[in-house]
């Protein structure tokens, strides 16, 4: 009979390479392979983040510690509860009593995706544009700050930034499907009461959350040229099922975009839309066609049409003379 694993492997198997004890929440690093407490590699993160960098491997390989740390090693984890369990609960409970009770700035905590609230500054260069996405690094390295590190500074640096609680904001969770500084676009015209306020196809910035479960959005321009006593005309809380991403479609055309039939266009052997006509593109259909709604059907339908780029060409100056 084979001896119980734990008799064979070495002392050190699942020990933390920073504190050398039992690892808890064990993080594996991808540049070395080796595993440590979370909470250790926090510590180096915080410690680093008091000079505004990044810190080295602790098993000296050369590479930095990522500002996004991997998820626990489940297998590690698990392997650890089955194996050494009273010495995992005595280490839990070392690490229960050793917790700081001190309330850290704002409610943010290590590891946070967080994006930028607005342009950042020190002196009079931006550092850090709004949306600009990165992760917390550290809570408590200066007293009432932040430390983050952006996954790209304007100043072409890659230090950490201190910065103060409302100069960040959460990322919006994958749920609402667009980010923060994102560019969308109104799915249909949005309306108040009877009043068109956004028009369809008409593009805007994510800005951020609007409570309960609105996405607050600033759009370029608004049907009613109303921006409600807004600091940012054109914000409209929206929600999730009236904007979507923008993106260029095939063609090089866009939602909301002008468009005309560049020739006839036929269902079987008849004419439905004269060449010329215009209309305007509603979605993507796929990746080779687009879904436009035309001013004017030659059969009288009010039906929606799928073409292809190349059955359709964008609207000129000229055309709207």
């Amino acid at each position: 009979m084979a001896p119980p694993l734990a008799d064979v492997l070495p002392e050190d198997a699942f020990a933390c390479g920073i504190c050398t004890e039992l690892a808890l929440s064990p993080v594996t690093l991808t540049c070395c392979g080796r595993s440590f407490c979370r909470e250790c590699l926090h510590r180096c993160l915080h410690q680093a983040a008091v000079q505004g960098v990044l810190p080295d491997c602790p098993r000296g390989c050369g590479s930095k510690v990522p500002s996004r740390l991997p998820a626990t090693s489940k297998m590690i984890e698990e392997a650890i509860e089955a194996l050494f369990p009273e010495e995992l609960e005595r280490r839990r409970a070392e690490a229960g009593e050793d917790e700081e009770s001190e309330e850290t700035p704002g409610n943010f905590s290590v590891g946070d995706e967080i994006v930028a609230s607005r342009n950042l500054m020190i002196g009079s260069d931006i550092v850090a544009s709004f949306g600009t996405r990165g992760a917390v690094v550290a809570t408590r390295a200066v007293p009432g700050r932040l430390s983050v590190k952006f996954d790209e500074n304007t100043d072409g640096t890659r230090r950490c930034i201190h910065v103060l609680p409302n100069e960040v904001m959460h990322q919006l969770p994958p749920a609402y499907r667009v980010c923060i500084a994102q560019r969308v676009f109104a799915v249909r015209d949005l309306v108040c009461g009877d009043q068109v306020i956004v028009r369809f196809g008409v593009q805007g910035t994510v800005l951020g959350p609007h409570p309960p479960n609105r996405i607050m959005v600033q759009f370029d321009t608004r049907a009613d040229g109303n921006d409600n006593g807004l600091r940012r005309p054109g914000a409209v809380n929206v929600t999730q099922d009236e904007i979507q991403p923008w993106r260029v479609l095939s063609g090089g055309f866009w939602p909301g975009a002008r468009v005309k039939a560049s020739r006839c266009l036929y269902a079987n052997d008849r004419i439905i839309v004269n060449d010329g006509v215009t209309g305007i593109v509603r979605q993507e259909f796929s990746e080779t066609r687009l879904t436009v709604q035309f001013d004017q059907r030659a059969d009288g339908s009010d039906a929606m049409v799928n073409v292809t780029a190349a059955e359709i060409a964008k609207v000129t100056d000229d055309d709207q003379n």
